[in-house]
């Protein structure tokens, strides 16, 4: 799916040498996109996650990291010299037009549960109440039944009950002395502008594919079809040709574009809400330092203890349909 952004969010696309955070969200989903097909592409045809979500989760730990911890993840999320009121700014605005172009289809939310005993630092509550809207919920991790109905609870909810069980018993009982879990929930349910009739239709030489954009009612977000002119041709290759760049000069065609009457025939399809850990995927992305308990710097977040982040579960998946499409997902971190 693509989204127009505002032109005064995509001004100045280079800031000195830095680029936005929108190139940068772009250019992080492409990496994770790579390094998560190379890795499961034989585990299934079908894959389904939210790079917007798992970007967004990260900054929240980027915000509280220092030293190689925090060069790691500038890197990884293509987000260089991020830590700085500027930048901030610059997230901030583009998450609340997020928020706010789409109110009426997009719910997003992130939850933070922390040991009571845990002491935040003031400057990191302060981050991340100014840039997420939250604010850290204190449990007893050693309650694990009361956490465990807490958060499926909160998820479901977020969710609109319809990802449940994202977190079980053995979960918690098998990461000793967890600290912190981060709960990061997003579900779009958008119904299409034209059931019937016009559509934004382009063919890519480059890609060798048919691209069309399919508009959602009470908002700017598309749904971007790329479909391999031969049938034979694994969907696959697309993957090694698409990056951040090209996508966008593509997203430009389509948007200029001329609507034209467009036979599109979609079957419904659902693809199944499948547990699936980003850890070594992220490792491959240059992030190590972060899971290492010697190694990570992340004394930006709490004062009177050590973390470590030590497990990334996500679970997504979408459903498409004659009235639109719903894609839910969710994302759980574990921090020692």
């Amino acid at each position: 799916m693509s989204a127009k952004v505002p032109e005064k969010i995509l001004a100045n696309t280079f800031i000195g040498k830095r680029i936005t955070i929108t190139q940068s969200m772009n250019q992080f989903a492409f990496k994770l996109l790579k390094v998560f097909c190379s890795r499961h592409q034989s585990d299934s045809r079908n894959m389904c996650f939210s790079p917007l979500e798992v970007f967004n989760s990260y900054v929240m730990l980027l915000i509280g990291s220092k030293g190689i911890t925090e060069t790691q993840l500038e890197d990884m999320l293509c987000l260089k010299n991020f830590n700085n009121p500027k930048r901030y700014k610059e997230l901030m605005e583009l998450r609340k037009w997020i928020i706010k172009s789409n109110h009426e289809i997009m719910v997003y939310g992130t939850v933070i549960y922390v040991d009571r005993k845990l002491q935040m630092q003031p400057d990191y509550l302060e981050k991340v109440k100014n840039m997420f809207e939250i604010k850290p919920k204190p449990v007893d991790f050693t309650k694990i039944d009361e956490c465990v109905n807490l958060i499926n609870k909160e998820a479901k909810a977020m969710t609109d009950g319809l990802i449940e069980g994202v977190i079980h018993q053995k979960d918690l009982q098998e990461e000793k002395e967890i600290k912190l879990i981060i709960s990061n929930a997003v579900f779009f349910r958008g119904y299409w502008l034209f059931k019937f009739g016009y559509h934004r239709y382009y063919y890519d030489d480059y890609l060798r594919a048919d691209t069309v954009s399919v508009a959602y009612a009470s908002s700017d977000i598309r749904m971007v079809i790329i479909l391999p002119k031969s049938i034979n041709d694994e969907a696959i290759y697309l993957v090694d040709l698409l990056d951040a760049e090209r996508l966008s000069k593509l997203f430009w065609q389509l948007q200029h574009s001329p609507k034209s009457l467009t036979e599109l025939t979609i079957p419904r399809f659902a693809l199944d809400a499948h547990k699936v850990s980003l850890q070594k995927s992220v490792q491959q992305m240059g992030s190590t330092s972060i899971y290492d308990r010697d190694q990570a710097e992340l004394g930006g977040i709490c004062a009177n203890d050590r973390l470590h982040l030590t497990k990334l579960v996500h679970k997504a998946f979408i459903l498409v349909d004659e009235r639109g499409s719903q894609t839910p997902s969710i994302k759980v971190w574990y921090q020692n």
